[in-house]
């Protein structure tokens, strides 16, 4: 289940236009495991203390923050691994009646394959962020959110672009 929702829209050039953040508490806490808690620091107690919101609530601000950036045209997913990514945010908005396919294309930008698309031999994401001469994301729980992944993301997509040839050869 998701259990926080992080993003930073941007242009296609990595311009930023707004930023979105937001813990859940999941609809079953008892299936989060070990791995999935050390990971990023969930507990029942502390999601009360930071003000989580329930899913049908996150999902509607999530909207709300959507609608307020939306433009005639559908957003690409960019993630470090957008589609592990994508088919959790699907089901968080199915279940609520929503539907992630009106807001984004079905094509995502996946980061580590971008990255290897440029000749970078590697796709952990300490490795990745090495090779791009940038710090790695924070492995520490209690620092690492959505939003933290999303401002790592953007920054590895920005340090992307700048190696990006010229598509006219300039």
């Amino acid at each position: 289940e998701v259990i926080d929702i992080g993003a930073i829209y941007t242009t296609l050039n990595g311009n930023e236009l707004g930023r979105f953040f937001v813990r859940i508490h999941p609809d079953h806490p008892e299936r989060a495991g070990e791995v999935a808690r050390s990971i990023n620091g969930y507990d029942e107690a502390r999601w009360d203390a930071l003000a989580a919101l329930a899913p049908d609530a996150a999902v509607a601000a999530f909207v709300a923050f959507h609608e307020q950036h939306a433009t005639d045209r559908r957003f690409i997913l960019t993630a470090y691994n957008a589609p592990f990514d994508r088919a959790f945010l699907d089901a968080l908005f199915k279940r609520h009646d929503q539907a992630l396919s009106d807001w984004y294309t079905y094509f995502v930008l996946d980061l580590p394959s971008m990255a290897y698309g440029l000749g970078v031999d590697a796709l952990v994401n300490g490795d990745v962020a090495e090779a791009f001469g940038l710090p790695p994301e924070t492995d520490d729980p209690l620092k690492h959110t959505g939003l933290t992944g999303a401002a790592w993301n953007l920054g590895l997509y920005r340090a992307i672009l700048k190696r990006v040839p010229d598509a006219k050869g300039q």
